[in-house]
Formats: structure tokens, sequence, C-alpha cells
């Protein structure tokens, strides 16, 4: 019984406390990228600031060796299912 009720007691405090939190969204800026707006949106902007990189100096996630090497590993070239 004491369980019972120390239980209860703790599911209405952290309830009580969850509902008393405010929760405001953030806005999306549209003059920064969408990385900046999502690092601001989780709380993670401190002096960071958007920097343009040129499309010949960005390396493509699908382009190294461990995505390929994952790719296969996880069967996705050749599925088992199929």
């Amino acid at each position: 019984m004491k369980k019972t009720l120390i239980t209860v007691a703790l599911a209405i405090a952290a309830l009580s406390g969850c509902s008393s939190t405010r929760y405001e969204p953030s806005t999306y800026s549209s003059n920064h990228s969408r990385a900046y707006n999502i690092a601001e949106a989780g709380g993670l902007v401190t002096g960071i600031q958007d920097a343009s990189v040129p499309r010949d100096k960005l390396e493509r996630l699908t382009d190294t060796k461990t995505f390929g090497t994952a790719y296969v590993l996880s069967g996705y070239m050749s599925p088992s299912w199929a």
C-alpha cells in the first residue's frame, strides 16, 4: 500500500511539473540556413553563424567509403526478404 501511495504521489508530481512548463515554439528565420534554424530550435546557438560553402567543396555522404560499407553490410543492396 505504501509503494502504491508513493508511486501515485511521484506520478502526480511529475505530471504537474510537466504541465507547468511553458512551451514557446521557435520561429523560422528565412534569412538563415535550415541547419541554423534547427540549432536555434534545439537551443544550440552559441555564437554560430552561417557560412556559404561552394558545392564542389562538399563531399556527399553517399560518396564516402564508410557509408558505402554500411550500406552494403545492412543489406540494402540485396535485401534478404526480396
